[in-house]
């Protein structure tokens, strides 16, 4: 089974025809480039393709289980640090850690009734289970590992990405 099919696409912006009738298959083992002129077309199909952008005509099929990456051209960082811009991956994450701390809090309250206290200890057992599940334990050395990986030493992760050059904003937003 092939892993992305397209059939018939078609993209305009306005009147202006960018694709038509556009077919291609993806088949797994196959490695492909897309290659044209500027201005053919190329970016408009990724970002169809990874759901950046909508399309005016045709089917696109994915592959049960299939997961997608894109790496833009000019990437655009939200964060103030390198390990901050990191930390924004794992945003369910971290609202979930938020959650269980909140019940923490919770839970020193004197005046809790053992009832109540019962309740709050099964949604803190339920939330941190679901926190392990989701690799919430492994987050800094996930963190760590990347941006060691990608050639940025510890000295350097306080930086902010506007600091960064060219190939190091390229490395951060691949991370």
């Amino acid at each position: 089974m092939a892993l992305l099919q397209v059939n018939n696409l078609a993209k305009y912006y306005g009147s202006v025809s960018i694709l038509s009738g556009l077919n291609l298959e993806v088949n797994p083992g196959e490695k492909w480039g897309l290659i044209g002129k500027n201005g053919c077309g190329k970016t408009t199909l990724i970002k169809i393709l990874t759901g950046l952008e909508d399309y005016d005509q045709g089917e696109i099929h994915w592959a049960a289980n299939t997961r997608i990456g894109y790496l833009p051209q000019e990437p655009v960082f939200y964060a103030k640090t390198l390990y901050q811009e990191l930390q924004l991956v794992f945003k369910e994450l971290n609202q979930l850690e938020e959650e269980i701390n909140q019940i923490q809090q919770q839970m020193n309250d004197p005046a809790l009734n053992p009832v109540q206290l019962e309740n709050l200890i099964a949604q803190f057992t339920q939330l941190n289970d679901t926190y392990k599940e989701k690799g919430g334990f492994e987050v800094e050395g996930k963190i760590h590992g990347v941006l060691k990986g990608l050639g940025f030493p510890k000295e350097r992760w306080e930086d902010q990405p506007a600091q960064l050059s060219g190939g190091e904003r390229t490395r951060l937003a691949l991370a």
